[in-house]
C-alpha cells in the first residue's frame, strides 16, 4: 500500500514539473515572439515611405491621409487594410475604396469619388447629392441644377433625382444643362424651371407620360415659331396648359 502511494506521489510530482516546464517554455516563447514582433514593426525597412493615391478628383492627398489617420514612419505591418478601406468609404464623398501594400514600404490607395448630380438647399446650407441620393459637401459648387424645398428623405426627392438622371440621357427633348431648378412641395409635387425661365409644373406621379406630352407640345410650338413659353401645367396626365410670354 505504501509502495503504491509512493509511486503515485512521484507521478504527481513529475506531472507538476512537466506543467511548470511547459508554462515556462510558453512564457519564454511568448516573450520572444512579442519582443521580435515589436522590433519588426519598428524596423525602418517596413516603414511607409510613399503613399500613392489613385482616383481622387476633389479630395487632396492631405485630406485623405488625415482621414485615414496615416502618419510618417508608420509600419505596413501595423496596418489593417480592410479597416482602412472601410474608414475611407465612411467619408461622404468617397463611393468606393481599396487599399493595398507594395512591399516593403509603399501603400496604394485607390478610390472612386461620388459624382455630384445636383445641388440641394435644405434651408440651412447648400449640399451636393449624387444619383444614389447621398448628400455630401464639397468646397466648390459645380454648375448644376439646384433642388429646393428638400430635406433628407423628403417626399419626391427620389423622383427628382430620377428625373435628372433621365434628363442626362436627353429624354423628352430637354437636356440636363437646360434644367436650372427643381422645386419639391409635399402637397403640390414637383415643379422644375429651365434656364430660359420656363416653369414646368409636373405635380404628382405619371412623370413619364407627362414629359412625353411636354416633348410633343414643345416640338409643336417651336415649329410654329412660339418659343417664349412662361409656364406649362402638366398636373393632369391627359391635359397640357401652356402660358406664353
Amino acid at each position: 500500500m505504501k509502495k503504491n502511494w509512493y509511486k503515485s506521489s512521484i507521478n504527481k510530482k513529475r506531472l507538476i514539473l512537466k506543467v511548470l516546464l511547459f508554462i515556462t517554455a510558453l512564457g519564454i516563447f511568448s516573450f520572444i515572439f512579442v519582443k521580435g514582433y515589436s522590433l519588426l514593426v519598428t524596423y525602418p525597412y517596413f516603414q511607409i515611405k510613399d503613399v500613392k493615391i489613385i482616383g481622387n478628383k476633389r479630395l487632396t492627398q492631405s485630406e485623405i491621409l488625415t482621414w485615414l489617420k496615416l502618419y510618417p514612419g508608420q509600419s505596413l505591418l501595423n496596418l489593417h487594410l480592410r479597416r482602412l478601406a472601410q474608414r475611407l468609404i465612411s467619408y461622404p464623398l468617397v463611393k468606393e475604396a481599396n487599399i493595398s501594400c507594395k512591399w516593403p514600404d509603399r501603400l496604394i490607395v485607390s478610390l472612386k469619388e461620388r459624382e455630384p448630380l445636383a445641388l440641394v438647399y435644405d434651408d440651412t446650407r447648400l449640399w451636393t447629392i449624387d444619383r444614389e441620393g447621398v448628400w455630401f459637401y464639397i468646397k466648390e459648387y459645380p454648375d448644376l441644377p439646384i433642388i429646393t424645398g428638400a430635406y433628407r428623405n423628403s417626399p419626391y426627392l427620389k423622383e427628382a433625382i430620377d428625373l435628372l438622371v433621365r434628363f442626362k440621357q436627353e429624354k423628352w427633348g430637354i437636356s440636363f444643362a437646360e434644367i436650372s431648378e427643381i422645386h419639391l412641395d409635399p402637397d403640390l409635387g414637383i415643379t422644375f424651371y429651365t434656364t430660359n425661365g420656363t416653369e414646368v409644373y409636373l405635380g404628382k406621379g405619371h412623370y413619364e407620360k407627362k414629359l412625353c406630352s411636354l416633348h410633343k407640345i414643345l416640338t409643336y410650338l417651336n415649329q410654329i415659331g412660339l418659343e417664349d413659353i412662361k409656364r406649362v401645367d402638366l398636373n393632369q396626365v391627359n391635359k397640357v396648359c401652356v402660358r406664353l410670354g
